[in-house]
């Protein structure tokens, strides 16, 4: 089967759509996918594996009360923001 553009942007619509309806652990998930499909060998890998790392990290955080709601919101939101450049990046990558 060969890679469409179509399919890409069907992908990342996928990966916005997640993003936007704040499922971030999915839309990680799903970025992971899209990378190891449209993207050449791993170079994306450690960007996906820094932003899940991060994401757990800081909900391990706000669940211990460590951070309080204002920053876990503007982190998680940066996080999510590195989501969507990411796969801006790939599709960039495929065109």
């Amino acid at each position: 089967m060969t890679k469409t553009y179509t399919d890409i942007g069907l992908r990342k619509v996928e990966i916005q759509r997640l993003v936007g309806s704040d499922h971030i652990p999915k839309a990680i998930k799903r970025l992971m996918d899209f990378s190891t499909d449209f993207s050449n060998g791993r170079e994306h890998f450690t960007s996906i594996v820094s932003i899940s790392n991060a994401l757990q990290q800081l909900e391990s955080q706000h669940a211990q009360s460590l951070i309080d709601k204002n920053d876990f919101e503007e982190k998680r939101t940066a996080l999510a923001k590195s989501i969507l450049e990411l796969s801006d990046l790939i599709e960039e990558q495929n065109t």
